[in-house]
């Protein structure tokens, strides 16, 4: 014995409907996460510093006369800014001078280590390699060149990206702050 189904005709609209919906509603959440990225990203970071931060800010705030959790708030900031102001000045200047300087020497390190190294060369003397590699050669140097010589246009396109990486550093700042002030207070 066969049964037959029927769907009368609302159903059957109703039910396309609804998946339709659930895939419209599945795009918005997927595009909107897409553009809150960078939000969730600031979000998200902030709460990880103001994690890291609180056990200082906690400890601090017992020692000071005025259990003050703006203060010990404070407090940590400037020295946390303190000690990673000393990195950035004392680290980073000298590792972007020794790259600038190995990318201008790419030419001559590539140009000493084909002197002397006399069984490649005896190799390609042997082959009839030679004009081969110095095209290898030349193509190596001149694209070292170019980019060496390109590294200023870079940073002046970058100017763009500094600062927005200067605004989600000041926002995070910001919210790390409010988190710790006012995270004990969340919390209960």
């Amino acid at each position: 014995m066969k049964d037959k189904i029927k769907f009368d005709t609302r159903t059957f609209v109703i039910f396309w409907l609804i998946g339709i919906g659930i895939w419209l509603s599945a795009q918005v959440v997927f595009m909107g996460i897409g553009l809150a990225s960078t939000a969730l990203a600031i979000i998200g970071t902030s709460f990880i510093f103001a994690v890291a931060l609180s056990p200082p800010v906690n400890r601090l705030a017992k020692i000071l006369p005025s259990k003050s959790r703006v203060l010990s708030t404070a407090i940590a900031y400037i020295a946390v800014m303190t000690l990673l102001g000393l990195i950035v000045f004392l680290v980073i200047p000298p590792i972007v001078e020794q790259t600038v300087v190995f990318i201008q020497n790419i030419p001559k390190l590539v140009d000493s280590a084909v002197n002397q190294s006399a069984w490649l060369t005896d190799l390609i003397h042997h082959y009839n390699l030679q004009g081969e590699v110095n095209n290898i050669l030349d193509s190596i140097k001149n694209s070292a060149t170019h980019f060496a010589s390109g590294i200023g246009p870079i940073l002046v396109a970058s100017v763009g990206n500094f600062f927005s990486v200067l605004t989600a550093f000041i926002l995070i700042l910001v919210l790390t702050f409010l988190m710790l002030v006012e995270g004990p207070l969340w919390l209960r």
